[in-house]
Order: structure tokens, then sequence, then C-alpha cells
């Protein structure tokens, strides 16, 4: 797919998110499964670099399977994100970001998903859940874990860490309707949200110094 390619999807509902039709230049009609399918793979092949206006490194960016979109003019500059998300294991959409104009929307199932870095948190497993807002707080607040246990007996352990698929502005809704998968895994979740309104309508205030701990016992 072409950098100066978007498309907007019925799927992509949320905060920030446009919500409308499929966009590919001058053709405003909808994708089949088949195309949407077949964009997925393409993006699916696409590499991960450092994004150096987030301190983002590499190694971090893959760990949660974020693809980077460069410039067709040199190779190398980001211009998009490509965030993957999953249903019962499988791989059914990607959420994009458009670096020049922050613009954002879906490519196939962005909805009705997992959190971003779901798989790898339970595979991980451990006692609490950190849930940030958005796909780059994830993944920042992931490598302030590992940058600090370097050279210690943590190195080698993975902090569960995911992200809301819409933002902390339907984050009520979307932990009410995955708490029992939450409860299965976790026995508490640390909501970290960025310090914008939506974070600040929840009563927490700050990335990473302050945060808002659930824990499941209190709720039974």
């Amino acid at each position: 797919m072409k950098v100066n390619e978007y498309r907007l999807m019925d799927e992509c509902v949320g905060e920030g998110i446009e919500e409308g039709w499929y966009i590919a230049h001058t053709k405003h009609v909808a994708p089949t499964p088949e195309e949407i399918q077949k964009e997925i793979e393409e993006i699916s092949s696409y590499k991960t670099v450092d994004l150096p206006d987030r301190k983002l490194k590499q190694e971090y960016l893959e760990y949660f399977g974020v693809k980077i979109g460069v410039s067709e003019e040199d190779g190398e500059t980001p211009v998009s994100h490509y965030y993957p998300y999953y249903k019962n294991g499988e791989l059914v959409g990607y959420k994009v970001r458009w670096i020049d104009n922050k613009k954002m929307w879906g490519i196939g199932q962005t909805g009705d998903v997992h959190p971003l870095g779901w798989e790898q948190a339970i595979q991980v497993g451990g006692k609490k859940l950190f849930i940030t807002e958005g796909e780059l707080d994830a993944v920042a607040l992931f490598q302030i874990f590992k940058e600090h246990n370097k050279g210690t007996q943590y190195a080698d352990l993975n902090p569960p860490i995911v992200s809301l698929p819409n933002g902390a502005g339907g984050a009520g809704k979307y932990i009410a309707k995955h708490l029992h998968a939450l409860q299965q895994h976790f026995k508490e979740i640390v909501l970290v949200f960025d310090t914008d309104a939506p974070g600040n309508d929840r009563g927490v205030k700050g990335f990473v110094l302050r945060s808002f701990v659930v824990v499941f016992e209190d709720l039974i």
C-alpha cells in the first residue's frame, strides 16, 4: 500500500478515529473481505524501525507487533504507524496513525477486539496488568520498565502491559465488557492514563507517576 492511500472503515469508532466509509483516492466503495485481508497481510510484511520523535526503540515496538510505514522518497523516514489488533488469537485488523496530520483510521476489524498487547500479557502472566489509553503509551511504559531493569535480576521479565483500542473515553465500557477475561488472568489492573481531558475526567492524572488501581477482590 502506498503511503498516500488511506482508508476509513465502518469499524473505526472510538476516540481519535474518524467514523465513515472507505476512501482510496477517488474510489468510494467498501472493500471486499478479500481486499481487506490482502491489505492486512501486506502491512504485516512492513518493517519496524525506531521512532526518534517518540524516543521509542525498535525492539520494544516489535514486541507489540507495531509496523512502521516509511517515506517512499528516502525509504527511511517514518510516516505512519500500524497497530495490530487480534480477536481470539487471530489478527483481524490494524489501526493506522498518520504522523504528519495525526489522522487515525482502521483497516479490518478494530472495534470489538482484544487490547493491544493482550496475547503477550497473558503469556507473561503475573498479578498486575497495566492498561494505557494509547498504543504508543503502552510501548513507552514497557520500554521504561525494560530499560530500568537492565543489568538486574529482572532484566528478562516482560511486564504485562496493554492498550485500550479506543482510548480513555471508552475505558469504563471496555473494561466492564471484558472484566471476566481480565479477572481470569490478573488480580489487579492499573490504569495509566495521560493528563488530557479524558484521563482527568476519570480522576487519573499523570503518566506512570500517578495511576488508578482496581483490585478485583474489591468488586466481589
